[in-house]
């Protein structure tokens, strides 16, 4: 049996830990995203999101998914190895990508609608994430919850603080520079925090690290990847059909649905994450038992909240902000469904790589992507953003409800497999 002490002292104050500084995090973030919606107008949010969207995309394929191991190693694992075997991904990833953009002709970027320096930005902006991100994990699994949770804080704090300053000076770059600049502050609090990580490895050691963890590397990244693209398709893609505006309001729209997204990813994913990969390597016949209550809570827990920003969008955006940001409103509604399940499924999606079935996620993201990109033609076609996010919205959540079943399915299997 599973000490349920154990999960109560260190589990569940370390979910109170990060439910804490998400709050404060996502109050500020909020307050901070409609300010910076009405200083800076939708057509500046608009290249904003493609930026972050194009940033999260490269951060998955700099690191490799590798970050991933500081949970899933048993103990003993050499930590900086991995830390180190990280650091050289990204570097060597950011250099190729770099190349590779810095040659294209600036024909190209003109034909997508973005600047060639907004590439450059978003491939530091990666750098930056990937670094997070493993700084994340690092701290994860060393259960360092509070550190991870006063982190969120400080990052939105700085984010905003500065965006709203610069504006006043540069507002062309106001709201990238101080992105980037509140990145780089946060890796300097995790460098404080967790000592020097870094050592000089060889390339014996880089390629064992990669060897070792072939599913992450193989099916992870692409996987996460595809994951990745697809939720900032809209702003990548479609950006280059349709009118920076109409991008700032999609994006608005989806900073507030993903509120309760983001909470939930930052408060307990990362938790039930490390609780579901102990409870595979302790006694798996209880894995089913926690997902089935877990996903049970979620389906209770947000559907007020969903229901609450479904009906309330269009007023509250008609108050607080000008009249060009009215179409948020009905973004948002079109769009409640989805991310409510998203929501859900975000802090199940671990059971890929808990239970090694990168391949299931692997296909769900290809039929994600296929949707999206299906979506966004047929509304290129008829010259109708809005048909798209219909589109959007019909077919996705089918995507989601299934995958949250099939790992309900799979993680019964578990247990009936040992009781034979």
């Amino acid at each position: 049996m599973l000490s349920k002490p154990n999960f109560s002292s260190i589990y569940i104050k370390g979910t109170i830990s990060l439910f804490k500084g998400n709050f404060w995090a996502q109050l500020i973030g909020l307050a901070g995203t409609f300010f910076i919606a009405d200083l800076y107008g939708s057509d500046l949010l608009g290249v904003f999101s493609k930026f972050v969207s194009l940033s999260s995309v490269l951060a998955i394929f700099l690191t490799l998914r590798l970050e991933s191991v500081f949970v899933l190693s048993e103990k003993g694992k050499d930590l900086k190895t991995i830390f180190s075997s990280i650091i050289y991904s990204i570097f060597i990833g950011s250099g190729i990508c770099l190349l590779f953009m810095l040659f294209l002709p600036n024909s190209f970027f003109q034909g997508i609608n973005f600047l060639k320096i907004y590439v450059v930005f978003s491939v530091i902006g990666a750098i930056l994430k990937a670094l997070e991100s493993s700084y994340l994990s690092y701290l994860l699994s060393q259960k360092s919850f509070k550190e991870i949770a006063f982190s969120r804080v400080l990052f939105t704090l700085i984010r905003y603080t500065i965006q709203i300053g610069i504006f006043f000076f540069i507002p062309d770059f106001g709201l990238i520079l101080g992105f980037i600049t509140a990145a780089v502050i946060l890796l300097f609090y995790f460098y404080q925090k967790t000592g020097n990580l870094f050592t000089l490895i060889s390339f014996h050691d880089f390629k064992k690290t990669l060897k070792d963890n072939l599913n992450l590397v193989s099916y992870g990244v692409l996987s996460d990847n595809l994951n990745a693209i697809n939720l900032n398709l809209i702003p990548i893609i479609a950006g280059i059909y349709f009118s920076d505006s109409e991008i700032g309001w999609y994006f608005l729209a989806v900073v507030l649905l993903s509120a309760p997204v983001t909470f939930i990813n930052t408060s307990f994913s990362k938790v039930f994450f490390l609780r579901a990969s102990e409870i595979k390597n302790d006694d798996q016949t209880q894995l089913y038992g926690f997902v089935k209550k877990y996903t049970f809570q979620l389906f209770i827990g947000l559907l007020i909240p969903f229901l609450l920003i479904f009906f309330l969008s269009n007023p509250f955006i008609d108050f607080l902000l000008k009249d060009e940001w009215l179409k948020v409103g009905y973004y948002i509604q079109l769009l409640s469904v989805l991310y409510y399940f998203r929501a859900i499924y975000n802090p199940i999606s671990y059971l890929e790589e808990v239970l090694k079935k990168n391949h299931i996620g692997l296909i769900f993201n290809i039929f994600l992507l296929l949707g999206n990109l299906s979506a966004i033609f047929y509304g290129v076609y008829i010259n109708s953003f809005s048909t798209t996010i219909k589109i959007i919205s019909f077919i996705l959540p089918i995507g989601y409800g299934l995958m949250i079943l099939y790992f309900l399915l799979t993680t019964r299997q578990l247990r009936f497999q040992k009781a034979q």
